[in-house]
């Protein structure tokens, strides 16, 4: 049966909720005539696109669909290095850079161009003493951990993916944020082994769950667990995904992500191609029968985190995701201007940088 209920966005992942296992019969019928007629294959294991991801760029800004010339083409994937789980430890990011080293008072100045797109706040010692007002378990010393979860979130900029993510589990789960996006994104560009990113996801998600149960008032300890759960959801099978009710879980977070954080721009934009991916994969009619899914709905949240981020690459790359998914080549210009948008843009950080190389493959 095909993997029809999970896409993964470039940086979330969202899963069809079928709630009637018989409806996914139906599904299926419509997705082999859409796949029949688009001919996109599962390159990296999901259902089609996603962000750097596209019908079947399997959300993952590598491999899948490329625009060149201004027509939409099948491209190979990106060939990326051996970077498997190691006891020696996880794969360097490529592209290191003086420009992404916040160290000092640099974060700090940097902080709200760096986080607009996730809300992120600043982890000072103000703040971190009302998260341990909230729940006196994490800690005594507001100081010493804003001091580590400063450097941890340095690490993340500066692409020390491993040195951030073991440094924001060592803070529980005021660490989880930055522990969870840098195990997240380096699972997404740097991690090629199926079976190590399946278990990267299910310690994610073990962090997340941990910080919504700690810290429910934050908005990235929901937000987080929806990213988390949207990445697994790519690595296991469709009858798994129904069983754990993973659609419901990703939903039911982002929401509460938006309730707590209304100008998150990530959020927006898994909700959009929430939209999308659904509309686009079984047609306008059945996606709003069923899911309630529209169009008009995707549009409007791909452009909101568009409003809210415009120096974001990753929100032009899902905007023209979202526009591949629901318009397919009858909009291909559009979606190779925002790529183009996307590659152009002076890279923040490490995450910013991968999220633009992506774009700057698709179009080259």
């Amino acid at each position: 049966m095909l993997r029809l209920d999970r896409f993964e966005l470039a940086h979330q992942a969202v899963v069809f909720d079928i709630g009637d296992i018989r409806l996914v019969e139906n599904v299926v019928a419509v997705v082999r005539v859409v796949d029949a007629r688009t001919q996109f294959g599962s390159a990296l294991g999901g259902v089609f696109p996603g962000g750097s991801h596209a019908v079947d760029f399997s959300g993952l800004p590598h491999g899948g669909v490329t625009i060149a010339r201004g027509r939409c083409k099948l491209g190979r994937q990106t060939p990326r290095e051996d970077t498997t789980m190691a006891k020696k430890g996880w794969a360097a990011f490529p592209h290191p850079d003086k420009g992404f080293d916040y160290a000092g008072d640099k974060l700090a100045k940097a902080w709200k161009d760096l986080h607009a797109g996730d809300q992120e706040p600043f982890p000072d010692e103000k703040h971190v003493a009302a998260l341990l007002k909230a729940n006196p378990k994490l800690g005594k010393d507001a100081k010493a951990i804003a001091d580590e979860a400063q450097d941890a979130w340095r690490a993340f900029h500066r692409g020390d993916f491993q040195q951030a993510y073991e440094a924001g589990v060592a803070l529980k789960a005021i660490g989880a944020s930055v522990a969870i996006k840098a195990g997240g994104i380096h699972a997404t560009y740097l991690l090629d082994d199926d079976k190590a990113k399946t278990a990267r996801y299910e310690e994610l998600i073990g962090l997340a769950d941990g910080a919504v149960a700690a810290l429910p008032g934050e908005a990235n300890s929901h937000y987080r667990r929806a990213f988390a759960i949207g990445r697994l959801s790519q690595t296991i099978s469709i009858t798994k995904a129904l069983a754990q009710g993973l659609a419901g879980k990703v939903r039911e977070s982002l929401d509460a992500t938006l309730e707590k954080a209304p100008r998150h721009a990530e959020a927006e934009t898994a909700l959009g191609l929430y939209h999308a991916e659904i509309v686009g994969k079984v047609g306008g009619m059945l996606a709003k029968l069923t899911y309630g899914a529209t169009a008009t709905e995707a549009e409007k949240h791909l452009k909101q985190a568009l409003k809210l981020t415009p120096s974001s690459p990753i929100a032009w790359v899902e905007y023209g995701n979202g526009l591949l998914l629901l318009h397919g080549d009858k909009r291909e210009d559009e979606v190779a201007e925002a790529w183009d948008k996307a590659a152009k843009l002076k890279p923040r950080d490490a995450m910013e940088a991968l999220d633009a190389g992506w774009a700057r493959e698709q179009i080259e």
